[in-house]
């Protein structure tokens, strides 16, 4: 049986459009955000060396991704997520850490918005950054 243009042409964008689907589903999934626990957020070029410093920052960028994986099992609406990373990052002092510090903590919340769903962090991260958002 040979199929006309027409099928093979529909057939092609549906099996694109259940690839992107399923890509999007693993890529929004809390197991993803999961297994960003237990990573040293803290590891590679400038940053701190102090071990303690980097064991707390570690373990409450963790506690965070633990947190908001949950509350997006439980279906969590985007701002109650929001609500909850704001908390999260919020309980990390800023003006105790440096500039390269800061930015390796701010780049562990923006990784965990794509597995989220979240397209950004309307302001939350910038705020937290550099005490306002610019855009």
């Amino acid at each position: 049986m040979e199929l006309s243009r027409a099928s093979k042409l529909l057939l092609s964008t549906l099996l694109l459009l259940i690839t992107v689907g399923c890509t999007a589903m693993v890529a929004s999934s809390p197991d993803a955000l999961r297994d960003m626990i237990g990573r040293d957020h803290m590891a590679g070029g400038l940053g701190t060396t102090e071990p303690a410093l980097k064991a707390r920052l570690n373990s409450q960028i963790d506690a965070a991704a633990e947190a908001l994986a949950s509350k997006a099992v439980h279906g969590a609406s985007d701002a109650e997520l929001l609500e909850e990373m704001g908390t999260r990052i919020a309980a990390i002092d800023r003006d105790s850490l440096d500039t390269e510090n800061a930015e390796k903590v701010a780049s562990a919340f923006e990784a965990m918005l794509e597995p989220l769903g979240l397209y950004s962090s309307d302001g939350l991260l910038n705020t937290w950054m550099y005490g306002f958002d610019p855009a």
